[in-house]
């Protein structure tokens, strides 16, 4: 069964020091409610619409402004030696949930020359605002980006409004799947598919709906899920009587409980024994 490679922003933080924690609060700072906005224990899809609403509320910024501030510090990301090596597989078919556009640079394709193709003989119109039916071409590889890129800012799928849509969409295309149109889903449904750099939280709604879709229709292909075991282990800072700061390591549940339900959803999990993340990808890029 031909293999696919399913990738997060994991592999993106070697060599670039900034993180989406770090865009968050440029988010923020932009509209000037650093002293306002709680990012604590808050759901990024619907942070992110407290943020474009606070801004059309109080500020002259609009939704428009914001992701343009997320595609300005998009691109200015480096592509590092992981996204050279993906794009040096066997694979054809690459999924990722990153806006960037890092794996068509690892293959020195200039920004301006990158092309975005459909499956299927599609009016464009058809997938405007959507992610499910295009990919670009990056020399042997196709790449889909499912939630959106830095070349259209109408694609990228940041808030809840945005997931909600894609969610939508996806139900139709369940209900639509016997017509002739490849797209990502069709790829996760039939090919061997391999994930890894990418959380998999509560937040990606869109694709544990797919994991479920796919459970529940009790397709026959391969799904792995890499994860190292450093993970397994969570470190919690806290500070003592004395004000000294402490650091106490404890299982990390929320791995355990993840783990877990993509086992229900027909997942098979692959832990990886690494002493960092250098070694798991090196461990992983070998296993594929």
């Amino acid at each position: 069964m031909e293999k696919v490679i399913f990738i997060g922003n994991g592999i993106n933080y070697k060599g670039n020091s900034y993180t989406w924690e770090k865009l968050l609060q440029d988010l923020i700072s932009l509209i000037e409610k650093k002293d306002v906005i709680n990012v604590e224990k808050k759901s990024f899809p619907l942070l992110y619409e407290e943020i474009v609403l606070r801004a059309e509320k109080s500020t002259d910024k609009k939704e428009e402004d914001i992701l343009r501030e997320v595609i300005s510090k998009t691109e200015k990301l480096n592509n590092n030696e992981y996204h050279n090596r993906i794009m040096q597989t066997n694979v054809t078919d690459i999924i990722t949930t990153n806006y960037d556009l890092l794996f068509e640079k690892a293959v020195e394709i200039p920004k301006t020359k990158i092309e975005f193709e459909l499956s299927k003989e599609l009016d464009k119109k058809f997938e405007k605002g959507y992610n499910f039916y295009t990919y670009s071409l990056a020399k042997d590889k196709k790449i889909w980006h499912i939630h959106g890129t830095v070349k259209n800012k109408n694609s990228i799928i940041l808030g809840h409004k945005k997931y909600s849509e894609n969610i939508g969409k996806m139900m139709e295309i369940f209900s639509d799947r016997e017509k002739e149109k490849y797209s990502w889903i069709e790829i996760m449904m039939e090919k061997e598919i391999h994930i890894f750099g990418i959380a998999l939280d509560s937040v990606e709604i869109d694709i544990w709906l797919l994991l479920n879709e796919r459970a529940r229709r009790k397709s026959n292909n391969k799904i792995y899920y890499y994860y190292p075991s450093t993970e397994k282990i969570k470190p919690e800072k806290y500070t003592d009587e004395n004000f000294s700061l402490i650091i106490k390591r404890t299982k990390n549940v929320e791995l355990e409980n993840k783990l877990s339900l993509l086992e229900s959803h027909s997942v098979e999990i692959i832990e990886i024994n690494c002493n960092d993340y250098d070694e798991f990808y090196k461990i992983v890029f070998e296993k594929i």
